[in-house]
C-alpha cells in the first residue's frame, strides 16, 4: 500500500511524515494496549513489534512505547530514497521465522494481534490476544480453535470475550 506514495520520495521527507503520523496515532492507542504495555514492562518482560506495517513507523512507533525490539516490512531505499521494493512482515510465514529465531520460551509468551497476518504468532504462543479482531480473523481462531482472548475496545468501554464462545455475523 505504502510503496506507491513513497517510490523514488526522499528518505527524509518520509521520516519527517513518519515522525508526524506517530506523533498524532500514539495518542489514539487503545487503552488495553497501553495498558498491556505497561504491564509487561512492569513484570520485566520484553517488549517486540512484529509487525506488517513499514519499518519506518514501526520503529517511530517502538521508540515511542518503549519497545525493545521491533520487526517490520522493510522498504527498501538507496540512502536516499525508496526504491519501491519491499521485504514484507505482513504473512504468517514471515512472522513465525521471527518467532522461531527469539531466545524465548513461546509457551510462556504473550502476543496480541488483529488480523489474519497474525494468526500463527497467536498460534504459537501461550498467551495470546486478539484486539478488535477483523472476521477473518476469529473465523480462523474458531475453527483451528484457537485458545486465544478475545478483546474489543470501543469508545470508553473493553470488552473481553471468553474463547470459542462468541458469534460471528
Amino acid at each position: 500500500m505504502y510503496t506507491k506514495y513513497i517510490s523514488n520520495k526522499d528518505i527524509l521527507d518520509v521520516e519527517f511524515v513518519a515522525k508526524k503520523v506517530i506523533e498524532k496515532e500514539s495518542k489514539k492507542l487503545y487503552r488495553f494496549t497501553r495498558d498491556r504495555i505497561k504491564r509487561h514492562k512492569e513484570q520485566g518482560h520484553k517488549i517486540i513489534f512484529i509487525s506488517g506495517s513499514p519499518d519506518f513507523l514501526v520503529e517511530k512507533m517502538a521508540e515511542k512505547l518503549g519497545a525493545d525490539l521491533w520487526f517490520a516490512s522493510q522498504y527498501l531505499n538507496d540512502g536516499n530514497k525508496y526504491s519501491g521494493e519491499v521485504i514484507p512482515m505482513w504473512d504468517a510465514d514471515s512472522k513465525k521465522k521471527i518467532l522461531e529465531k527469539l531466545p524465548f520460551n513461546l509457551d510462556n509468551s504473550y502476543s496480541y494481534g488483529d488480523t489474519t497476518g497474525d494468526f500463527t504468532m497467536l498460534q504459537m504462543t501461550g498467551h495470546p490476544t486478539a484486539i478488535n479482531p477483523n472476521q477473518k480473523l476469529l473465523e480462523e481462531l474458531k475453527k483451528e480453535g484457537v485458545a486465544c482472548n478475545i478483546v474489543v475496545e470501543r469508545k470508553d468501554v473493553i470488552y473481553k470475550l471468553n474463547e470459542l464462545e462468541y458469534r460471528i455475523y
